[in-house]
């Protein structure tokens, strides 16, 4: 009999329903999140990004870095080369210097609320710098007479639209499974959930504790309380 170990919590959270089954019990039931509030999130959920080259809380920190990057340069525009027309939409690009900080915070310290809210950000940010794109182009203040404008509007949408969609779905992957509890998958991959499962697998063979790691059904982790 084994005394003084405590199980620890996993770190996230399900959002469970609690029906009750022919006998009486009552069965939890969790809901799965939807990718654009539309798509079941099990059937687009990743374990990893870029072609599995980068870990998803490197990509939702790469892609903060971005947009960190990207506001900078736009903050420049709006102070050194200030246009009316166009200032309110390089006002919301500039946004992206505060809110890139919020993905590389939320991998940092594995805050899927912090990743969530930069989820929703990009989605309001997509929709209300194509809107201005669209007015641009068939304002006839700023209407060309060539059909140039409409093919660069048609370009520049696909490939945006490709990358916020990509975007999105590595934020989506990651706070869904650190919402899951599935930390250690969402921070360092799959080769590192299987390498631990099997030194867990060797310890509970043998009987014997291996220095960081904690070996039960509750979690994986490099504190031992």
């Amino acid at each position: 009999k084994m005394s003084g170990i405590k199980h620890q919590p996993v770190q996230g959270r399900r959002i469970e329903s609690f029906e009750l089954d022919s006998s009486g019990q009552t069965t939890a039931q969790t809901e799965s999140p939807k990718f654009l509030f539309c798509i079941p999130g099990e059937k687009v959920a990743l374990e990893s990004c870029l072609c599995k080259l980068f870990t998803l809380k490197a990509g939702v920190q790469l892609f903060g870095l971005f947009d960190v990057l990207h506001g900078l340069m736009m903050s420049l525009y709006l102070v050194f080369e200030p246009n009316v027309d166009s200032f309110p939409y390089r006002l919301i690009q500039a946004s992206a210097v505060i809110f890139g900080f919020l993905p590389i915070l939320g991998g940092k310290n594995s805050k899927a609320n912090l990743v969530k809210a930069y989820y929703y950000y990009k989605q309001l940010e997509y929709v209300i710098l194509e809107l201005f794109l669209v007015y641009w182009l068939y304002n006839p203040r700023f209407i060309y007479d060539d059909d140039g404008a409409l093919t660069f509007f048609i370009i520049q949408t696909i490939i945006k639209t490709i990358y916020v969609v990509y975007c999105l779905l590595i934020c989506f992957s990651y706070f869904v499974l650190v919402d899951r509890g599935e930390v250690v998958l969402a921070n360092n991959g799959r080769e590192v959930v299987a390498m631990m499962q099997n030194i867990r697998q060797i310890s509970n063979a043998e009987g014997t504790a291996i220095p960081g790691v904690v070996v039960g059904e509750v979690s994986l982790s490099s504190d031992v309380q």
